[in-house]
């Protein structure tokens, strides 16, 4: 079996309108939708791999607010919990609304706060005041949608990661939209801030899957041959 063993591995809920996605991964939302899905099902397959591999792999939930909503709010922080998942990413789920207040107090769950270099610094003292001590924010490289790639040398960019050390000094972030390559994977981890690569993987595996049969690689092998590529060690 192949196995890599990234940090931390985001697994999204499929949505219908994923309002922050570009067309790569509207596409993939739209495709996993032709199936049968089953939110408990989806979060005990994931547990169950993760433990016959014998992982390390931190796992979070991305979803938006419709279908956790419609799920229970509390009852998906508990069912995370279940199985093995540290937190979710909601990003229509604003700190201080009050769906984001129950998930956080369920269970031991975190509900990572989402914010952009238009997130202003009282907004950003609100959402630290709300927090739990040391846990993960997720900060997009830029505004607008995920799949474009991100210039991580332009001037903007290195002042707002300064300005997210400075003002998150105890907490992990996750630098996600538009980190594609090994350079800017690099660059990232330089930074002392966690690369996210969701795009890049996704195009790839189904590039692959277009390819001709005799030709084509399992989607796992596609993840690990990635991971290999931009991934210190697997």
């Amino acid at each position: 079996m192949l196995i890599a063993n990234p940090d931390y591995l985001e697994i999204q809920l499929p949505f219908s309108n994923p309002v922050v996605d570009g067309t790569v991964i509207q596409k993939a939302d739209y495709q996993a939708l032709q199936f049968p899905l089953n939110l408990e099902s989806i979060l005990f397959e994931i547990n169950q791999v993760k433990q016959k591999t014998n992982s390390t792999t931190k796992l979070i939930l991305m979803s938006y607010i419709t279908p956790a909503f419609d799920f229970g709010m509390a009852k998906l922080s508990v069912i995370l919990s279940r199985n093995g998942f540290i937190g979710a990413i909601i990003p229509d789920c604003p700190v201080g609304c009050p769906e984001f207040d129950l998930f956080q107090k369920s269970s031991d769950q975190i509900l990572i706060p989402v914010i952009s270099p238009l997130t202003t610094v009282d907004r950003l003292i609100f959402i630290r005041s709300q927090m739990k001590a040391n846990q993960m924010i997720y900060a997009t490289a830029r505004s607008g949608l995920t799949g474009v790639k991100t210039d991580l040398n332009h001037p903007g960019f290195l002042g707002y990661a300064d300005f997210l050390k400075c003002q998150l000094p105890n907490n992990p972030i996750a630098l996600g939209f538009g980190i594609r390559t090994r350079d800017q994977v690099r660059q990232v981890q330089s930074l002392d801030l966690i690369p996210v690569v969701a795009t890049e993987l996704i195009s790839r595996i189904d590039l692959a899957w277009q390819t001709p049969r005799q030709q084509k690689n399992s989607s796992a092998e596609v993840v690990y041959n990635w991971c290999r590529e931009v991934m210190i060690s697997v």
